[in-house]
């Protein structure tokens, strides 16, 4: 067995991963101590993140590296930690793909369809563009879970309404108003936008909006998604079809993201910064497929690909950190 594998199916693993990544929040929160509720958010992500390993099996066998993908993806990304919204709308999607999950061929489970698009329309009322995610998921539910019926077409909608319901009373309140105003006005394109569409070659001459560290490290994550969804596909006879059912899933969600991330790095449809919130999304749906790829792997490659990784998330975690502290 080689030093891969058996950091891969170690159970100290997962532990040393958190307290790596509880220090650097440690000494962000003593920096900023407005960043709480992002951490709060994060550490219930992360126990979501174990759930869904757990209920579903994802992995043949005893590994945590579905888990630790996560936070090592995440800490490589230091202006997503600082961003509560994004980290609010990642928490509510992994939820609903924890619910929604366990609807596997059993469409009488309308209640439980409910509950998980209810989440969506969370999101949805943080971010109006979440909203794009929905015909996905019913593609997804018919093709790879094999439960989508009317019934759960109608639950899928009443789940997504029932947060706007709530919050519509407090439109009544003035400055409840103005926040929602300027939350719901993002999907009336700016004159930036619009002269951007009238000249579709400055497209891609306009700069990425982050810093270039940030960029690059955006296209590591993509380009390690990409491997790890490649050798997944190629290995993925030996799971079985309800795993390999929530690995399409999962692949599925972050091409989605990936190209709604692309979208509004190019073009500034949504706001600004509105792109930490579907790298959020892909940073949760390719951490499963990251995880079965450092665990299931064996070749040279892979391994290259392993300590590369585990090298540039360990510097990227701590520089951002000290690079926000400072």
């Amino acid at each position: 067995m080689d030093s891969k594998k058996r950091i891969a199916t170690n159970r100290w693993t997962l532990p040393v991963v958190l307290l790596f990544s509880t220090a650097l929040w440690a000494v962000r929160l003593f920096a900023h101590p407005s960043g709480w509720p992002a951490f709060l958010f994060f550490v219930l992500s992360v126990s979501l993140m174990v759930e869904i390993n757990n209920r579903n099996a994802l992995m043949r066998q005893y590994s945590r590296m579905v888990s630790c993908s996560y936070i090592a993806l995440m800490m490589m990304c230091g202006d997503l930690l600082c961003d509560h919204r994004a980290m609010a709308v990642q928490c509510a999607v992994i939820m609903s793909l924890l619910l929604i999950f366990t609807t596997y061929q059993q469409r009488c489970r309308t209640g439980r369809k409910y509950w998980a698009y209810l989440f969506i329309g969370l999101a949805a009322t943080l971010w109006p563009p979440m909203l794009l995610f929905l015909p996905v998921y019913w593609i997804a539910e018919a093709a790879y879970l094999m439960s989508f019926t009317v019934r759960s077409f109608f639950a899928s909608l009443f789940g997504i309404v029932t947060p706007f319901w709530i919050v519509l009373p407090l439109l009544f309140v003035p400055e409840a108003r103005e926040v929602a105003q300027r939350c719901y006005t993002s999907f009336i394109p700016a004159e930036e936008t619009l002269s951007l569409l009238a000249a579709p070659a400055t497209i891609v001459l306009r700069p990425l909006p982050s810093d270039n560290t940030q960029t690059s490290l955006t296209a590591f994550l993509i380009l390690l998604f990409a491997v790890s969804a490649v050798h997944y596909f190629k290995q993925s006879y030996a799971d079985k079809i309800h795993v390999r059912m929530l690995y399409q899933f999962f692949t599925l969600l972050a091409l989605f993201s990936l190209l709604l991330l692309l979208a509004v790095a190019a073009v500034p449809l949504f706001g600004a910064v509105t792109w930490h919130i579907p790298l959020a999304v892909l940073i949760a749906a390719a951490a499963p497929l990251v995880g079965h790829f450092v665990t299931f792997s064996s070749n040279r490659f892979s391994t290259f690909v392993f300590w590369l990784s585990s090298a540039v998330a360990v510097v990227a975690a701590v520089v951002q950190t000290v690079l926000f502290v400072l």
